[in-house]
């Protein structure tokens, strides 16, 4: 009989992974959980957790990472977008009585990244194949689970360390959105200031 842990247990595991690895490895690139109220930073009920960080970069570039681990799946799954704040900020602090919520939805998130699966290179069906992704891959033991789960952390910790590779990866496919305190598009608000002229 194959083995396979009870679902919360492989949430726990993963979630413990990512705190553990991930969120420190962030930090120490200089990322700070959100500002934003309406941002999830642990638990969100009883299934699932989902964290998320930024980091204020030169320029007023504001890099979001936003991870989910979900109960029913294998993955940890882990988003990059890219923005430009203005007016001028120094500090994320600034934004805590912002609007986050517009930072999540179109158009603003259409320029989300999903690290490994969204950056490689290649054909879907190859790098499902071959390439390693954030997930806990086939196994038919304790010790083979175990294995799996150790190689994730690995590669949440590398990725994470590495974080600045992948946003060059965004960059080669996105530009910034620019985005005013109130999280809407330049753009948006000159169209609107526009017609009500």
């Amino acid at each position: 009989m194959f083995y396979k842990p009870k679902p919360k247990e492989n949430l726990d595991l993963r979630n413990k992974l990512f705190l553990e690895k991930g969120i420190l490895a962030l930090k120490e690139q200089g990322f700070e959980k959100s500002p934003f109220k309406s941002d999830w930073y642990g638990r969100t009920n009883q299934n699932d957790f989902s964290y998320t960080l930024y980091r204020l970069e030169k320029d007023n570039e504001l890099q979001k990472i936003e991870t989910h681990i979900l109960r029913n799946e294998n993955w940890i799954q882990i988003r990059l977008n890219i923005f430009q704040i203005t007016p001028k900020i120094n500090s994320l602090e600034e934004l805590k009585e912002s609007d986050g919520l517009k930072f999540q939805l179109p158009p603003n998130s259409l320029s989300e990244m999903r690290l490994r699966s969204d950056t490689y290179n290649c054909i879907p069906l190859f790098y499902m194949l071959f390439l390693p992704e954030h997930k806990i891959v086939q196994y038919f033991t304790k010790k083979g689970f175990n294995k799996r789960l150790k190689k994730l952390s690995e590669l949440i910790l590398k990725d994470m360390q590495n974080i600045d590779f992948y946003i060059s990866r965004w960059k080669e496919k996105h530009s910034p959105k620019t985005i005013n305190w109130k999280s809407e598009t330049i753009e948006k608000t000159k169209n609107t200031a526009h017609n009500t002229v």
